[in-house]
């Protein structure tokens, strides 16, 4: 994927979905789009306007915030897109590492709908001439995006950049006419979380070491809210044919990527059963071996549709109470459970992403 393969009328849509008391406010957007190329959009020298984007990083209920050498104003990390950003998140999370050295392993996004690419918020300011640049006056149409922070809030700052940082509580820039949008959007995005976690037990998160895992599996590419839909169909009759599902085997989900930094159609999704070594694969199922290490473990109780809310749990709340961080490594759900035996309040899926 190529930032300029986004389709951005698209994701514009998908976004006035969830926002769209704010459609005659975006309506320069949805302008720009019918007078610039896919291509063009995101090149810092187009005008009347080009695509940005930043990130709100969030720690323990504080925000991130640095303050602009040039615009002598405390702003999230942010800037111009470049062509060699996977995706829009992407670009977001390169900027917050050049600005403040945060790693993308520290980061998590946080989705506000099923698209990734769908971003928290999108604004359009204006940025005034630069001369020496010789660019003219014009708007930037800043993607912005929800990060949560599980590292050390003792950043480094780029000084070319930025005078000073500080972690602002949320609370208090409620009333800031500059964050005020933002500040609701991130609380009702938390009262639905937390409402939609209540649907179950609390998850309780756990820190365990786990052994590498042998695995028979197919493989697909894209979203992972879609692409499981589809694959596991498929996979289900070849190891039900080569004598895989027995007793005491346990089925698996694995994510391979991030869908902070990778695009979503690259996402490599597998649908896995565990297998010992009278299987060395066929043309139909590969084998792979997951590599071992420390992970966090939630457990998931009732219907699969809802796991994308435990899993946000256990990315954001969950890591965040028991100060981990992610390690980059395949994150994976074992079924503990047939769907097809088993109602489906009494489902139980075990949850496991990396930790370091």
């Amino acid at each position: 994927m190529t930032l300029a393969s986004i389709n951005l009328s698209k994701l514009l849509s998908a976004y006035l979905a969830r926002f769209p008391a704010e459609s005659a406010r975006l309506a320069p957007f949805a302008q720009l789009l019918t007078v610039t190329t896919p291509q063009s959009i995101f090149l810092r020298s187009t005008s009347p306007g080009h695509i940005t984007a930043s990130a709100f990083v969030l720690n323990a209920d504080r925000l991130l915030l640095l303050h602009h050498l040039k615009l002598n104003r405390w702003l999230q990390p942010g800037g111009h897109v470049e062509h060699t950003d996977a995706s829009l998140p992407a670009a977001a999370v390169r900027e917050v590492f050049e600005e403040t050295g945060i790693r993308q392993a520290d980061l998590t996004l946080i989705p506000v709908a099923a698209n990734p690419q769908v971003p928290l918020d999108i604004d359009i300011h204006p940025i005034p001439a630069n001369l020496r640049k010789g660019e003219p006056a014009h708007f930037h149409h800043d993607f912005r995006y929800l990060f949560l922070h599980t590292g050390d809030p003792a950043i480094t700052i780029d000084a070319n950049e930025s005078h000073n940082f500080r972690w602002q509580p949320l609370d208090s820039l409620a009333a800031d006419p500059d964050f005020a949008g933002v500040v609701a959007k991130i609380r009702d995005l938390q009262l639905h979380l937390q409402t939609t976690s209540k649907k179950g037990p609390p998850m309780d998160v756990r820190m365990e070491t786990v052994a590498s895992i042998r695995v028979a599996y197919l493989r697909d590419h894209g979203p992972y809210h879609k692409v499981f839909q589809t694959l596991w169909p498929r996979f289900v009759p070849l190891a039900a044919q080569r004598g895989l599902l027995r007793p005491g085997a346990r089925t698996l989900s694995i994510m391979q990527d991030s869908n902070t930094s990778t695009p979503p159609e690259k996402l490599r999704a597998d649908a896995a059963v565990t297998i010992d070594d009278s299987f060395a694969g066929d043309a139909d199922l590969q084998v792979q071996t997951l590599p071992g290490g420390k992970f966090a473990v939630g457990t998931h109780a009732g219907s699969y549709s809802e796991l994308g809310n435990s899993w946000n749990a256990l990315c954001g709340e969950g890591l965040a109470k028991k100060g981990l961080k992610i390690r980059i490594a395949a994150c994976f759900e074992i079924y503990l459970n047939d769907p097809r035996t088993t109602p489906e309040a009494e489902l139980r899926t075990e949850l496991y992403l990396p930790i370091e």
